[in-house]
């Protein structure tokens, strides 16, 4: 989302929502743009990237962008996916509506295929 710099805007909010799209934490764009915490969050709400708590947690867990980590269960070789609010949203499926998923496998990409139960 595009922010026109007012004149009494003396943030770049494009580069603070840029960093923080890319990865960089709320308290990352606070001590690299030395901007206040509430600054930093109304810029971030008002653009719509705003991460839930869930997502930020989750964040920690990928290993390169877009990769996230696949979670053995117990000793067994099953292993766990946690899909994020955002890719829901993506494909335009509420997230809060009861739903089911079905897999197909095509070479070694698996796809997920979701719909409302």
């Amino acid at each position: 989302m595009p922010f026109e710099k007012s004149e009494e805007t003396k943030f770049d909010n494009e580069t603070i929502i840029r960093d923080y799209v890319n990865g960089l934490s709320l308290i990352g764009v606070v001590e690299k743009h030395g901007i206040s915490m509430s600054n930093a969050y109304n810029i971030l709400c008002m653009a719509g990237v705003m991460r839930t708590p869930s997502e930020a947690q989750f964040k920690k867990y990928f290993h390169e962008k877009d990769w996230h980590k696949l979670t053995p269960i117990g000793k067994t070789q099953t292993r766990v996916i946690s899909i994020p609010t955002r890719f829901f949203h993506m494909i335009g499926v509420d997230p809060s509506d009861d739903l089911v998923g079905k897999w197909h496998a095509v070479d070694k990409v698996l796809l997920l295929e979701v719909r409302k139960r």
